[in-house]
């Protein structure tokens, strides 16, 4: 597309570059040098190529008018806030008489590239809606409900949130001039123009369609990275209308079910899923429906969906795998009883319930239904097996003739096939020892005399490894609360220099992936490093907490190449005022498989960090973390 907006202006060409970011931002930026990005959640958010023409055409305008602000590629200082996604927001950032010049300017070069007139228009239209997902299809009340599983309505809202978005809007504040000045402006500029070209698409709609779709499924894999898991679930929905059998598809969804119900059981639920009152569209009825359940409401429906996901595909080693860690959950959930739930599903349970009502008697014990339960016949039952599964079967309800049924037990009745199924519950006990074991070794710990914990702790000091991965070290550097870019790069070198020099000195073998210039990584080692960052990205998201890597099968690919190595991770962080300094050194030993941190050591030292003192820390590290034996 930007070969064709560009195809009259060869040096212009040879000027530009253009790149996708890994963003679900819907956003596009150029910088002075030459780059324009943009962003997969504009690509996922667009309707057709004219848009996406348009956008590019306004970047490129920026770039010859020369607008992006230097202050900020010059600057050295950053807010604290500044996130990569805020990062990006501010690149982006021009006043408000430039955009409104870019908007101008571009509309040159799309008219030259044969685009329709009325999809300049349109093109605004997806900015302004682009904090909604890309697209707005009602979740039928009827989604989630399957043989094992229903959902009553009182989970889902009696009415969505309007949508609020306003062409309008108070702009005063803003970067940008609000979207109606925009369009306003932009209707008197196209009359400069005539014979403008009818085409939405230049190249094949099928290629647009595939990358669009391409965009979309990235932007699953993004919000699983950031742990928005409604925001998942709501994408994956929206997709399985066209691909109903995607892998992709099923395994995220399988994450995000372990991922929700993670969160409930951590405490940081609101992280994963919006107030429902923040929410317009049609998403609306995700967040509300996932925040109104209980938490063993949440916890037996993510293992009904995870359950399911499995047995529809048994070979998967991934999905199995979240399903062992889906149990592991449920076993050290206090309030989770198997023998609470009920053998028969919530569809045979409303009809027998209807039928005692009906019949206006105290109790009524209702015959068998063979096809209600699924036994497995070669097993050979005791009596006293039969029994129990005979008046589990045999529902009694006593009810009254103005009685209702309790549709908010309706999870009692959504495992009924896990109930007397010999793995699960195996596994479950299993779990349940194995947590049970841990919390009385921790007692243990937590008996011993200082002297005692202290020859235990020398005992797990050393870990054995004799080479590690090092990731690109995160090296801040602070002056009162601003962020100095150049002097943290600058630091940032001597950390890894000191980390290289003592790792030989201790006989470590150091994969070294910290090095920052992209042109000397490989396509492969880019990808490679990428990845790593994404799971060290998900595992702050869960402060410390038990997680399932979202790259779980190319993380196993990336342990397997570098001989199974644990990941390195060295944090600094250097506060500086005028009479004050102090570093905090941090180094985090983490195994990639799992994502558990198996040794931190943490610095704390009032100095500058100078090269001999950053030495004699890293080395104390090292030797104190026990990657390997000394040689003196």
């Amino acid at each position: 597309v930007a070969n064709n907006l560009l195809s009259g202006n060869n040096q212009l060409k040879k000027d530009l570059q253009f790149f996708v970011l890994k963003s679900n931002l819907t956003n596009a930026l150029s910088t002075d040098q030459g780059v324009i990005f943009v962003t997969l959640g504009l690509l996922a958010q667009i309707e057709n190529e004219a848009q996406l023409a348009y956008v590019l055409s306004h970047e490129i305008a920026h770039f010859q008018e020369k607008h992006v602000e230097k202050s900020y590629n010059n600057s050295q200082n950053l807010r604290r806030e500044s996130s990569y996604d805020a990062r990006i927001r501010s690149l982006s950032n021009h006043s408000k008489e430039s955009e409104l010049e870019a908007d101008k300017l571009g509309i040159k070069l799309y008219h030259e590239a044969g685009y329709k007139k009325s999809e300049l228009l349109s093109a605004f239209d997806v900015l302004m809606y682009s904090y909604l997902p890309f697209d707005e299809v009602e979740l039928p009340k009827t989604y989630f409900n399957s043989e094992n599983l229903f959902v009553p309505e009182i989970y889902f809202p009696e009415k969505i949130n309007p949508i609020l978005a306003e062409e309008d809007y108070d702009d005063e504040k803003s970067t940008h001039p609000n979207i109606q000045k925009r369009k306003t402006a932009i209707r008197e500029h196209i009359k400069a123009y005539e014979d403008w070209g009818n085409k939405d698409f230049v190249f094949e709609k099928s290629e647009f369609e595939k990358v669009r779709k391409l965009a979309r499924y990235e932007g699953v894999h993004r919000d699983l990275i950031d742990c928005r898991y409604a925001d998942v679930l709501y994408s994956i929905f929206l997709l399985e209308r066209e691909e109903s059998n995607s892998r992709f598809l099923d395994k995220s969804k399988a994450k995000a079910w372990l991922g929700l119900a993670t969160f409930k059981e951590n405490g940081t639920f609101s992280d994963a899923v919006s107030s429902p009152s923040n929410v317009e569209g049609e998403s609306h009825a995700m967040h509300f429906m996932l925040r109104k359940f209980t938490k063993l409401q949440l916890f037996t429906v993510a293992m009904r969906q995870i359950e399911d996901l499995a047995k529809r595909r048994p070979a998967d080693a991934e999905i199995r795998r979240i399903r062992d860690k889906m149990i592991a959950l449920l076993s050290t959930n206090s309030s989770f009883k198997l023998e609470k739930y009920r053998r028969i599903n919530y569809e045979t349970a409303i009809e027998r319930f209807e039928r005692s009502k009906a019949s206006n008697k105290d109790s009524v014990p209702l015959e068998s239904d063979s096809m209600d339960v699924q036994i497995d016949t070669n097993v050979v039952l005791s009596k006293y097996d039969k029994i129990k599964i005979k008046r589990e079967t045999e529902e009694v309800f006593e009810v009254t003739e103005d009685e209702e049924f309790d549709v908010e037990s309706f999870y009692l009745y959504a495992l009924g096939d896990l109930v007397g199924d010999d793995d699960f519950t195996q596994l479950l006990k299993q779990f349940k020892d194995e947590a049970e074991e841990k919390d009385r070794a921790e007692n243990e710990r937590r008996n011993l005399t200082r002297q005692e914990r202290r020859v235990l702790e020398k005992k797990e000091q050393y870990l054995g490894l004799t080479e590690v991965i090092m990731m690109k070290p995160l090296v801040v550097q602070w002056y009162y609360d601003e962020i100095q870019i150049k002097e943290s790069a600058e630091l940032e070198v001597l950390v890894r220099e000191a980390v290289l020099s003592n790792a030989q000195k201790k006989g470590i073998s150091v994969h070294d992936l910290a090095n920052s210039q992209l042109n000397a990584l490989t396509t492969e080692q880019y990808n490679r490093q990428a990845t790593l960052v994404d799971f060290l990205r998900q595992k702050s998201a869960y402060e410390g907490e038990d997680m399932f890597p979202v790259d779980y099968e190319e993380l196993k690919e990336i342990d397997k190449s570098y001989n199974n190595s644990k990941l390195m991770f060295v944090l600094t962080n250097f506060k500086k005022t005028a009479a004050t300094r102090s570093v905090n050194l941090v180094f985090l030993i983490m195994d990639i498989e799992n994502g558990e941190v198996e040794k931190e050591y943490n610095y704390y030292f009032r100095s500058s960090p100078k090269k001999n003192v950053l030495n004699m820390y890293v080395y104390d590290a090292l030797n104190s973390m026990g990657l390997a034996k000394s040689k003196n």
